[in-house]
């Protein structure tokens, strides 16, 4: 056999006790050192870390039907996302996708923007009084962001339902980050033994199965609402011409609202820290905005006219994707880059490690949004950037995530400020991509 090159690590741990003491600063050490394709051993079993984007491309799409996804096994999301489009695959997820595909694209989501602004001009409001103040940029964004992710799919407003959703996602989320795999061991071979360590976190996925299925239940009863829970209760496939489920409708639900407010808080909690870091391409994004909206907040029509705005999001994301690893599996045997992979092993693509190769990527700790405006956005390899994934598991929220950010940003750049004062951010590799203590930065009203 040909293999990549190949670290052993440790007998029978191999390389764990790196990935788990920093797996962002390790990952990236094993591609600088051995290339794009590496093989390393972990608990006795050979995976494989793919980074180099020809390669990606063969993971992702060229030959995507050989690397399925694996299943989440003992982790608390198996729950929470099992029977939705990220918990499912092959036949089952091409006919679940291709219900909610049209949903999701650009023109069905220029309906929501209202709201967006709206909940945005909430927050506008909110900070005014908060002026002088050090906040929790991370719990800022997400608390405005689940208010529009729950509102614009759910038609919820705010009171006390939302409260107790966003409570039920964010304990999923809080053990997500700290993960107890004695905990999850012992509650899913002994499921009837009383679990202390998993109750708080069975109690959020309970409620939020049961809330989301009684909201479908009230909604089917009621006047149709130009939201995205009414999108998909309408929504059919159009070779069979069947719908969503109940069940397969609640699990779409809640796996869009935790796979979407806490990515795109992320995203947006680093760009305020990168447009602290680097002035003078925040003050060229204050600059388009007067000069595109004149202190309004962006419509429908004025967000193709946002393009140093749209570059700002992806080049934050270039530097702190959200999903900074997501794994796959092979199926079968293939050969990547004359390098043999054996079916059955793990796959991990991790963007952060693909999105700072310097042969695509010229300086690439330096955050540059010009890399995605004109000409040089022509140059960039499709799969050098994947924040969102590729092939045909591209993230279903691609466009919905930039529509509320840029929106978002466009009311708030404007007429606010966040400062570091000497702070330096710090990422944290959980099951995104976290600033570890929230990015705390002082408020101030732009002069």
């Amino acid at each position: 056999m040909n293999n990549p090159p190949t670290v052993n690590g440790l007998p029978y741990l191999g390389i764990y006790k790196n990935i788990k003491k920093d797996i962002l600063g390790y990952s990236l050490h094993l591609a600088n050192t051995h290339g794009g394709l590496v093989r390393y051993k972990q608990f006795g079993k050979y995976g494989y870390q793919v980074s180099e984007p020809e390669y990606v491309k063969q993971v992702l799409q060229t030959n995507a039907k050989n690397y399925k996804k694996p299943a989440f096994d003992v982790s608390r999301l198996d729950q929470v996302f099992k029977g939705g489009l990220i918990g499912v695959d092959g036949d089952e997820w091409t006919r679940q996708r291709r219900i909610i595909q049209p949903q999701f694209a650009r023109k069905a989501l220029m309906g929501l923007i209202p709201t967006m602004i709206s909940l945005s001009e909430d927050l506008a409001k909110k900070w005014e009084g908060k002026i002088g103040q050090t906040i929790n940029v991370f719990e800022e964004m997400g608390e405005v962001l689940f208010s529009i992710i729950t509102q614009t799919m759910l038609g919820i407003s705010i009171g006390e339902t939302q409260k107790d959703i966003a409570k039920a996602c964010n304990t999923v989320n809080e053990e997500s980050r700290n993960f107890n795999l004695l905990a999850r061991l012992a509650g899913k071979h002994f499921p009837n033994l009383p679990n202390p360590a998993n109750k708080t976190s069975d109690d959020a996925v309970s409620l939020l199965h049961s809330t989301v299925s009684s909201i479908i239940s009230e909604r089917k009863n009621s006047e149709p609402k130009n939201d995205l829970l009414q999108m998909l209760m309408d929504a059919k496939d159009e070779e069979s011409g069947e719908g969503y489920n109940d069940l397969e409708l609640r699990n779409q639900i809640i796996t869009l609202m935790l796979a979407g407010y806490e990515t795109s808080a992320n995203a947006l909690t680093w760009l305020w820290g990168l447009l602290d870091q680097y002035q003078q391409h925040q003050n060229d994004l204050v600059d388009e905005l007067k000069h595109a909206l004149g202190g309004r907040a962006a419509a429908e029509d004025d967000l193709k006219n946002l393009k140093l705005m749209k570059a700002a999001i992806e080049e934050g994301m270039r530097l702190y994707p959200s999903v900074h690893t997501f794994p796959r599996e092979s199926v079968n045997n293939d050969i990547i880059g004359g390098f043999d992979i054996l079916g059955g092993s793990r796959i991990n693509i991790q963007p952060y490690i693909t999105h700072r190769n310097p042969d695509y990527w010229p300086k690439p700790e330096v955050f540059n949004p010009h890399r995605f405006l004109g000409d040089q956005s022509k140059k960039i390899h499709k799969y050098a950037y994947i924040p969102f994934g590729g092939g045909p598991r591209l993230c279903i929220g691609y466009h919905f995530a930039i529509i509320e950010m840029s929106i978002l940003m466009s009311v708030l750049l404007p007429r606010f400020e966040l400062k570091l004062n000497g702070y330096t951010p710090i990422a944290a590799a959980h099951t995104t991509l976290t600033e570890l203590n929230g990015m705390p930065m002082k408020l101030e009203a732009r002069k």
